[in-house]
């Protein structure tokens, strides 16, 4: 690249440059401290112009007015002057790191073409703010689902006799009292007791009653 004032006269190395930024990383983590893409860019492209971030380009080409392009194939550092003569014709500084510069004056012009540039990491990070903490996220439990009521099978068969069905239902009472006494227990008992024939609902409630068939206070007593 052409001397500028600026120009510093350290190298760089093909392995100091590979630990570097391309500009995609920097902007990621631009976008960390000042929120969305948008303004990261921004805080980048202002930082650049004003010469904060040092940068270099993997390679570069120098091309006079009326003469054919200088390459230089070994990374150099770009003078923190040029970000002023960025032309977007020819650039994809966000994209590939290729940046076009124009420089003019005194009657003569050069385009300097940078390729694979890379941004010093430290000079990123001290010139933003810090990253901003994540948000919390709230949890909220999910209440627990009941579990579904399972339907009883329908049993087939011939109704039990009601005399069979009474009877059942005395056996049933001497096993079964208070909180045992439930309707589930009682048509489960039924059913088992009478395989191949129905038993409807109905019939055991008129057993039953309305009542839930548990120990009355006054047999403890007896």
């Amino acid at each position: 690249m052409p001397s500028t004032a600026d120009q510093t006269e350290r190298a760089i190395s093909a392995e100091e440059l590979a630990s570097w930024w391309a500009p995609s990383e920097a902007l990621d983590y631009a976008a960390t401290c000042v929120g969305g893409r948008t303004a990261a860019a921004n805080a980048i492209w202002q930082r650049l112009v004003g010469g904060l971030i040092e940068t270099a380009a993997s390679t570069s080409s120098a091309t006079p007015k009326g003469q054919a392009p200088i390459p230089k194939w070994t990374p150099e550092l770009i003078p923190r002057s040029l970000w002023k003569q960025f032309s977007k014709h020819g650039s994809n500084f966000w994209g590939a790191g290729d940046v076009r510069f124009f420089l003019s004056g005194s009657g003569r012009s050069v385009v300097i073409q940078c390729f694979g540039i890379k941004l010093y990491p430290a000079d990123v990070r001290r010139t933003l703010p810090p990253p901003r903490p994540a948000p919390k996220r709230i949890w909220v439990e999910k209440p627990a689902e009941s579990e579904p009521v399972k339907a009883e099978p329908e049993q087939k068969g011939p109704p039990v006799a009601e005399g069979h069905l009474k009877a059942w239902y005395e056996l049933y009472r001497q096993v079964y009292s208070g909180p045992a006494d439930t309707e589930g227990n009682a048509i489960a008992s039924a059913q088992g007791m009478f395989p191949g024939k129905s038993v409807s609902r109905d019939r055991i409630r008129a057993l039953r009653g309305t009542q839930k068939r548990g120990r009355k206070p006054t047999d403890a007593a007896k």
